[in-house]
């Protein structure tokens, strides 16, 4: 399993999340689970969970990811190439562009 590239945790990311206006969060090892797979067969679990409503919560999330560092595939479970390509599980590392 391929594992966080940041020290920031789940508390501390919700935490930042919730400061920045998002209200629905869930840092649950459930949730977490559910969430933690993307179009392919590897398995990543992110840090937190959000539900963003509006595009002001997109917005606002994506600025938390980026001031604390968290990769966007930290945040996008759904894209298979949503990991850094530094994280991506050998034969597709570097191929991605």
């Amino acid at each position: 399993m391929v594992t966080t590239t940041t020290d920031v945790q789940p508390g501390e990311l919700a935490a930042r999340l919730r400061e920045a206006g998002l209200s629905e969060i869930d840092t649950t090892a459930r949730r977490r689970a559910e969430y933690s797979s993307d179009a392919s067969n590897y398995r990543v679990v992110p840090l937190a969970v959000a539900f963003p409503r509006s595009a002001d919560d997109l917005v606002a999330a994506l600025t938390v990811c980026r001031e604390l560092g968290v990769p966007l595939g930290e945040a996008f479970s759904l894209d298979p190439f949503a990991l850094p390509p530094e994280d991506y599980p050998e034969p597709l590392g570097g191929q991605h562009h």
